[in-house]
């Protein structure tokens, strides 16, 4: 749904996309037992409550003490903007980078005793979830602990983000958090949250810059359906693969990294908007 000055644009916008939108962390209806506040730092192990508040499901309150292994900076859609992003909470995430959608099982666990006795607080909650298909109940039976939507890409070093209920498309790179519990972690998004996973951080800073432009935005806007915005809606959009030798590339990726920093974040869009006009109508 277009104005006719704007077909032309978007005509120049679509093609071929070489990169893929990945859904966030899902809980299965549990996020009142793997969202969480730290209420302090112990050292090796950090003091938590779980969050009931706002959860659809209520679960009993409970204060414990975790490792900090499988505790991760947690944000949620209403936490993005624009090349900016705040997280308020945490998730206990039992997965890693190489189990991707199987957790971390019960014999390695156990090298956690505290996050082991958490999860059987909850075993029956966790059992009868109801959130999984067929294509992940297997998981679940096995490990009734596992949470949904995880692979190699939740844990990428970048991400390029943005919500799956907005109204407008409004992206951002994640980076890996310097977090005052924690220390150097990586951020997870819950399932309100599409993202990108790349290792490189000049090509998350590019392809949120191309994404982020006038014309990149506008066409996506034009086809979503509603407020939704899904991984997919990047599959048509001619998104061609970071190569640092490109001045183009390098330059709008030099540019939306100054940008996330700066409070004139339009100074830097608006010359974001100048490369793409060139690489689009080449």
């Amino acid at each position: 749904t277009e104005t006719e000055d704007k077909l032309q644009q978007s005509s120049l916008v679509l093609g071929k996309s070489e990169y893929v939108g990945r859904t966030g962390v899902f809980t299965g209806g549990a996020n009142g037992i793997f969202w969480m506040q730290i209420v302090a730092d112990n050292g090796k192990t950090v003091t938590v409550k779980n969050l009931t508040e706002r959860a659809k499901n209520k679960m009993k309150n409970v204060e414990m003490e975790l490792e900090k292994e499988f505790l991760f900076p947690f944000l949620t859609g209403n936490e993005l903007d624009l090349w900016s992003y705040e997280y308020t909470k945490y998730i206990l995430c039992p997965h890693t980078a190489e189990s991707k959608m199987y957790p971390v099982d019960l014999l390695a666990l156990e090298k956690y005793p505290n996050t082991v006795k958490y999860f059987e607080e909850f075993k029956t909650e966790l059992e009868n979830r109801k959130g999984f298909t067929t294509f992940d109940k297997h998981i679940h039976l096995k490990n009734y602990y596992a949470l949904q939507r995880i692979g190699d890409y939740t844990f990428s070093p970048y991400k390029v983000a943005w919500r799956f209920i907005s109204k407008e498309f409004r992206p951002a790179v994640i980076e890996y958090a310097n977090d005052k519990y924690l220390g150097t972690k990586n951020i997870i998004g819950n399932e309100k949250i599409i993202s990108v996973g790349l290792n490189d951080k000049d090509e998350a800073y590019y392809l949120c810059g191309l994404l982020s432009s006038t014309a990149y935005r506008e066409t996506i806007e034009s086809y979503m359906v509603g407020t939704q915005i899904t991984p997919s809606i990047i599959k048509r959009l001619n998104l061609p693969k970071f190569n640092p030798r490109n001045t183009n590339h390098a330059s709008i990726s030099a540019l939306c990294k100054k940008g996330h920093a700066s409070v004139d974040k339009m100074k830097y869009l608006k010359q974001i908007d100048d490369l793409v006009e060139k690489m689009i109508r080449v």
